[in-house]
């Protein structure tokens, strides 16, 4: 096989690879503790994924909770 074939074969796998793979975007519902030890209020989120979801909650509480003890689960 010509090396120029292989050229085209090889972006067509990684988008196969990649979609299945990729998070799609759902509602998130996340709990906190503030600083001081009590619970916040639960925001709900759009997100890719729980990572991102964890960030969009923490500007939610405008920096009200510590980040690890954000938990975020797929509604």
């Amino acid at each position: 096989m010509k090396v120029k074939h292989l050229l085209w074969i090889s972006p067509l796998l990684m988008a196969f690879s990649f979609s299945s793979s990729a998070a799609y975007p759902t509602n998130y519902s996340c709990s906190a503790k503030s600083y001081t030890g009590k619970a916040l209020n639960k925001v709900t989120v759009y997100a890719g994924g729980q990572g991102e979801a964890k960030g969009k909650a923490m500007g939610l509480w405008r920096g009200k909770a510590l980040f690890h003890t954000i938990q975020c689960n797929k509604k």
